[in-house]
């Protein structure tokens, strides 16, 4: 009997240590993986410059980080080399302001940031209080106008994702790319001119879409696949389409089409409404016109 029970003991902890190292192996198999599973570390600077032969007192400037959490970019640190406050506003976009101080004649001053993120390619879903801003008309996006009614009738499709997908083919094969834009140009004055950057390919995108039910908005930020040092040739322009919850990419431009998410940095969700900025998709600007400011 003492026997049998030993060998039953035996067995049972055989079937343990079996169970185990199962485990061990499958673990990561059904652990599900992490929201945002793609680090990013992110650096850039900028240089003021007082071009006169004049102290000024107290300029300020301001420049966008990247997004502090959404649907696809959640950050972890920020290291910033002056002195600083920070503000967020309703739609999530975080703003560095520096009080600079007194700027001597033909002085300057650096300031530099460091930002570690985390992304993720497969968005993560979003109940938004209101879709109602991403549907309607708005500046530079004149998706009640009747040419661009008439142009979304053409490309609505049988589903949504047909929709999309049409209006992204037509604005790429239509547009055609000059490269940069110092001014922005609505979806109106690009479909007569069928020219642009990638601010022009956004808001025409975003007309059609709009006015076709779909809520869009435009994103600016960054494009990388890997942890740089930004250049100011790395600022973009792109949209953002809500479908089942999550926003997804959509870049005439660049040819991307609901994918490569993990590739774009959003530095802010664009919004004119209550804007007061010069063009509504800059990334910094100072509000002394005394003072001159570039990014590195």
């Amino acid at each position: 009997m003492r026997w049998l029970n030993l060998r039953y003991l035996a067995l049972m902890i055989g079937f343990a240590i079996i169970f185990f190292l199962l485990a061990v192996q499958l673990w990561p198999k059904l652990t599900p993986p992490s929201t945002f599973s793609i680090p990013r570390v992110l650096k850039y600077s900028f240089t003021i410059t007082n071009p006169t032969n004049n102290f000024i007192e107290q300029a300020k400037f301001w420049v966008f980080t990247p997004i502090p959490v959404s649907g696809t970019q959640r950050m972890n640190s920020l290291d910033v080399s002056m002195p600083h406050k920070i503000e967020i506003d309703s739609l999530g976009n975080q703003k560095l302001i520096f009080t600079l101080g007194k700027l001597p004649p033909f002085g300057t001053k650096i300031v530099t940031i460091k930002v570690v993120l985390d992304l993720t390619d497969i968005p993560n879903k979003i109940d938004e209080d209101s879709l109602i801003p991403y549907l309607t008309p708005e500046l530079n996006i004149e998706s009640d106008s009747s040419e661009i009614l008439s142009i979304a009738a053409r490309l609505k499709g049988d589903n949504i994702h047909d929709t999309l997908l049409n209006s992204y083919r037509w604005v790429r094969k239509t547009v055609k790319d000059v490269g940069f834009v110092k001014k922005d140009h609505g979806a109106l004055h690009t479909l007569k001119s069928q020219k642009g950057d990638c601010t022009e390919f956004m808001y025409l995108f975003m007309a059609v879409a709009r006015a076709n039910g779909i809520p869009t908005r435009g994103m600016a930020g960054y494009v990388n696949s890997e942890s740089v040092i930004l250049k100011p040739m790395d600022y973009h322009n792109w949209a953002e389409v809500y479908v089942d919850g999550r926003w997804w990419v959509v870049d005439a431009l660049k040819g991307v089409f609901m994918e490569n998410t993990s590739h774009y940095v959003a530095t802010r969700v664009i919004s004119h409404v209550g804007s007061t900025q010069k063009e509504s998709t800059q990334q910094f600007f100072a509000t002394d016109n005394s003072i001159h400011v570039r990014m590195n």
